[in-house]
């Protein structure tokens, strides 16, 4: 399958065929095929050592990524799963709320146990809106934290918006 070229239902898709983001299938404009992208991620700066990910479908089964999550990966099973939704962009938020967003959804899972069974934040995994306040908070909480209240903070984000995302395919 050359560049551009997607294939699925038995069905071929020619590079040069435009296709409105609204007329894409999954079944039909794409392949499924074992991930060649997972691992550690460094991120420079922050005040976490390393990151695990991990490219996945949208028709992954949730039992398997939960079971590499916590056998593979080592997380306890969570007590509070807290999903954090909003626009990658919009209206600023005021300084006051940018602060009590970011103590009180770490305080929150803080409250519900240590790092490897508290709770997990789920974003959408960039750095822009909100995401990126739940960011700034965890990333602030786990540099000013010494002790083992640590809080567990997932992206999940479109494999296309990923900047550098040729860099984390595993050779073969």
């Amino acid at each position: 399958m050359g560049p551009g070229q997607g294939q699925g239902q038995g069905q071929t898709v020619p590079a040069n065929t435009q296709v409105s983001r609204s007329e894409l299938e999954s079944g039909v404009h794409t392949t499924e095929k074992p991930t060649d992208a997972y691992g550690d991620l460094d991120f420079v700066g922050s005040g976490r050592k390393h990151s695990n990910f991990l490219r996945l479908s949208d028709r992954t089964d949730p039992a398997t990524v939960y079971s590499l999550v916590t056998r593979t990966w080592g997380f306890r099973a969570p007590n509070l799963v807290v999903s954090v939704l909003g626009g990658s962009g919009g209206p600023v938020l005021q300084t006051w709320l940018q602060d009590l967003l970011r103590r009180g959804l770490v305080r929150a899972a803080q409250s519900t146990g240590d790092w490897r069974g508290g709770a997990w934040i789920v974003t959408g995994g960039l750095h822009t809106g909100i995401g990126r306040h739940v960011g700034v908070a965890v990333r602030d909480h786990q540099t000013a934290s010494t002790g083992g209240s640590k809080v567990v903070a997932m992206g999940v984000a479109p494999w296309g918006v990923v900047r550098n995302r040729d860099s984390l395919i595993n050779p073969r």
